[in-house]
């Protein structure tokens, strides 16, 4: 349910954004390791979703932290949370932060940074600061999370139009 989580909190911050999502899907991959183990992995994504059709720049930044805020607000609901699970959440969304990074990088000519300056300030582009951003969008839709991650956990597939019925939410037209 986890993974289903955080790829609603992306969908839920994209629609409400302006951004149209086109699917959602979640996977479950099982293996066996050369000791004999069984090792279970979930994956997700919002396919196709296009953050270039975001209004600005820092909004698609948002929509990339969201998923992460999610998943951790979750866990703690759920009563799971633990460092070391946070920990697995951040190495999770690594590829969320890479494409953030990116994002700063390309459009905004500086490094993404975690947390405050070396002077106290917070940097334009502080990954982290756009987390909080992400969370104050999500606290009031919160049931509109997990009605799009009980649907997509138990269906592992959606259309943006199916996760904005469930929702009831408006998924933005495709540009």
């Amino acid at each position: 349910m986890a993974t289903a989580v955080h790829e609603a909190g992306h969908a839920v911050v994209a629609m409400v954004s302006g951004i149209h999502v086109p699917s959602l899907v979640i996977k479950t991959t099982v293996t066996k390791r050369s000791c004999g183990a069984f090792v279970k992995e979930f994956s997700g994504a919002n396919e196709r979703l296009d953050l270039d059709k975001a209004p600005d720049r820092r909004t698609a930044v948002v929509v990339l932290a969201a998923g992460e805020r999610a998943e951790v607000r979750w866990l703690r609901d759920q009563g799971l949370w633990t460092a070391t699970r946070a920990w697995a959440v951040e190495i999770g969304a690594l590829n969320d932060q890479a494409l953030a990074r990116d994002i700063f990088g390309y459009y905004f000519g500086v490094d993404m940074q975690y947390g405050t300056s070396h002077d106290g300030h917070v940097d334009g582009a502080d990954y982290w600061h756009y987390g909080s951003l992400a969370e104050l969008i999500l606290v009031p839709l919160w049931d509109q999370v997990l009605r799009i991650a009980g649907a997509l956990n138990e269906r592992e597939r959606l259309t943006g139009d199916e996760a904005a019925a469930f929702s009831g939410l408006l998924n933005p037209a495709c540009p």
